[in-house]
């Protein structure tokens, strides 16, 4: 448990970035292959079984995020009695959950020559692929639980680079056998052999990190009992848990159950894009969420205020640049990818990717509600479940695809946009209302010219394709757009907003490559600050985890 929290943050930060871009460009790959290989229906069926699976996880309650919670303290202070005490109770309730995860699954298999009824794969394979995923979701519940000390303890670059490096082998290996046989049973023999080979490698991982680590899982039931905050927090966090999965677990069987399988593959084609970014934004976000806690339990008001205006607006910042960037180049990277057949309608893509920055902005606030354990609103998860249901199943009846897709866009907004920045600002950072939206506006205004002038030229560019060659031809008309959005809306955000500044500057200082060659200290966005700490050659601040000061901005433009 050694090393600052800034260390690991970036540490995490620089893991995470390369699992996803390796994660990334293999996952395009391979899934052609299996389009080609296995077809369109064997695809919606592993999403199917995706959103399956999530909710049998709708059993786990959020005892992983509550343990998380709970053991920021005591791994501050080194108490290892309380963290073997905490990840015992873990361990005891984890076991019930695996249990009742296995069980409900079996029984909800028995409905399945009902529920693939219009696919023509054979139940023979829709059985064994089943329960081959079931056998390897089940096993983080039995034998990984202890993993979530790697992430209270700000290591989840371990368990990153262990589940990615197997998750690329698997993919690679699966791809290989797709080419050769193209054979279903064999796709999921290798999920369920890599899923046990993961958990091998990660408890030794553990057993090399934590030498000490000798849970009890016996004694878990009677423990329980000396921490009753756990089972207060699970109560919460189980409803939020259901809202979740209704969001995101039953969109694939709503779009399945009104429309086939196909169509679901050909939404996932384009979520399979926007996911992958949204997720490597929530890991880097992520990376720091310990760093948030932390600075929550200081206790210093305006300091926490101070650091979410500048993560929001470095949030803000990024989400909007590559929505714009999702919404401008998906259409032709779908062409170039799988081909002109697998394309969706415009107003689904722009749902698609209106529902992607509403999902990705959403974070800050998340984190924060969560560090301050603003977990009570239970009425709100329950509010946004029903509101998608509500929209997405009689719209989705009459409209198609683009009513269901409108469900999680109201929740969002009448959830997550109008009720968490309230109960946070309320009840957390003790700010008046008013000024989460004088923010969100004058973030929202910064990006709208840049966004104006970049959807100007993408008007100017030939719609059939500036080159010959396909992929040739996205490459070039990708770098043109992202490179102009991003210079103006970078230039928009730096030369105007303060909180966006020294959020941009205090993300440079973490970078130790930068401060070593000799011209670029000269540049304005790594120039010392007055009242700054300087930077040792190693890129670390003369005083601990503060190169930069973290100042209450006061940014107006309007």
């Amino acid at each position: 448990m050694t090393g600052s929290r800034t260390q690991k943050s970036f540490l995490n930060m620089q893991v995470n970035t390369i699992c996803y871009f390796a994660s990334l460009f293999l996952s395009f790959f391979t899934r052609k292959v299996f389009l080609e290989g296995l077809g369109r229906e064997f695809l919606g069926l592993l999403s199917t079984f995706q959103s399956l699976l999530g909710f049998l996880n709708i059993a786990e309650m959020g005892v992983g995020a509550t343990i998380g919670f709970v053991l920021y303290k005591p791994i501050y202070e080194n108490d290892r009695k309380s963290i073997l005490e905490i990840l015992s109770i873990m361990g005891f309730i984890y076991r019930w959950i695996g249990s009742f995860v296995l069980v409900t699954g079996l029984f909800l298999s028995a409905f399945f020559p009902l529920l693939f009824s219009k696919t023509d794969i054979s139940l023979a394979v829709i059985y064994f692929g089943f329960y081959a995923s079931l056998a390897a979701t089940s096993l983080g519940y039995f034998i990984n639980y202890n993993t979530t000390l790697l992430l209270a303890d700000q290591k989840n670059y371990v368990l990153t680079g262990v589940a990615q490096g197997i998750a690329i082998f698997r993919v690679l290996l699966q791809t290989i056998l797709v080419l050769t046989w193209g054979n279903f049973y064999l796709y999921f023999d290798i999920e369920l052999l890599f899923a046990l080979l993961q958990c091998a490698l990660l408890q030794r991982r553990m057993g090399k990190h934590y030498p000490w680590l000798k849970t009890d899982l016996s004694q878990g039931r009677s423990l329980l009992k000396g921490y009753p905050i756990i089972l207060r927090y699970i109560r919460q966090w189980s409803v939020h848990k259901i809202s979740i999965f209704v969001q995101n677990s039953t969109l694939p069987i709503i779009i399945y159950s009104l429309s086939s399988l196909s169509v679901v593959t050909l939404y996932t084609n384009y979520t399979a894009i926007s996911q992958k970014i949204q997720g490597f934004l929530s890991s880097l976000a992520f990376s720091a969420s310990a760093s948030v806690g932390n600075l929550v339990a200081e206790a210093n008001p305006a300091k926490t205020y101070g650091v979410y205006r500048q993560m929001f607006s470095l949030l803000f910042f990024s989400g909007g640049v590559l929505t714009l960037c999702l919404y401008a180049l998906m259409d032709d990277f779908v062409i170039a990818w799988l081909g002109r057949e697998y394309l969706l309608d415009r107003p689904i893509v722009f749902l698609i990717c209106l529902n992607f920055f509403l999902s990705t902005i959403r974070g800050i606030t998340d984190q924060f509600n969560c560090a301050f354990g603003l977990l009570s609103d239970v009425w709100a998860a329950v509010a946004e479940a029903v509101i998608f249901l509500a929209v997405s199943l009689p719209l989705g009846y009459f409209y198609g695809l683009g009513g269901v897709l409108l469900g999680p866009v109201v929740s969002l907004i009448v959830i997550i946009h109008l009720w968490k920045p309230y109960f946070l600002f309320s009840r957390g950072l003790k700010q008046p209302y008013g000024k989460y939206w004088l923010l969100f506006l004058q973030n929202a205004l910064l990006l709208a010219l840049p966004t104006a002038a970049t959807l100007f030229l993408l008007s100017r560019l030939p719609s059939e394709g500036l080159l010959p060659n396909p992929w040739l031809s996205w490459i070039l008309k990708a770098a043109l757009f992202t490179a102009t959005e991003t210079l103006l809306a970078f230039l928009s955000f730096y030369t105007l907003l303060p909180d966006f500044r020294l959020a941009f500057q205090r993300f440079l200082h973490r970078i130790p490559f930068l401060h070593r060659i000799p011209f670029l200290h000269r540049l304005p966005f790594l120039r010392q600050r007055p009242g700054t700490q300087p930077i040792k050659p190693d890129g670390h601040a003369t005083k601990k985890d503060n190169p930069l000061p973290i100042e209450d901005t006061k940014s107006s433009i309007i």
